[in-house]
């Protein structure tokens, strides 16, 4: 898939199996982190013959954002009515 982006690709089908380009698309990391992920046991992989494989079932639970992760920040305070501040109180 030369030049393709995440907006190109279908929807991952669970029942699928894809490259790691295709893998590394989804995912949103490079080919080389897919393959290190593998290798560390953390994305589990189909080997036909020479090639591998990831399972769209793997993406789909790679993407999934875990429900305690999916909070807002309350880091900074409410910002909405902050004064600029200077140069000089940015520097010091």
């Amino acid at each position: 898939m030369p030049n393709a982006t995440v907006r190109d690709l279908p929807p991952v089908d669970p029942q699928q199996r894809y490259t790691v380009g295709e893998a590394a698309l989804y995912l949103r990391c490079c080919r080389a982190r897919v393959y290190e992920r593998m290798q560390s046991g953390e994305i589990l992989s189909i080997l036909d013959g020479a090639r591998r494989y990831v399972p769209g079932s793997e993406i789909v639970r790679l993407s999934t954002v875990p429900q305690a992760r999916y909070q807002r920040s309350t880091r900074g305070g409410d910002r909405r009515n902050a004064q600029p501040r200077t140069t000089r109180e940015i520097g010091s």
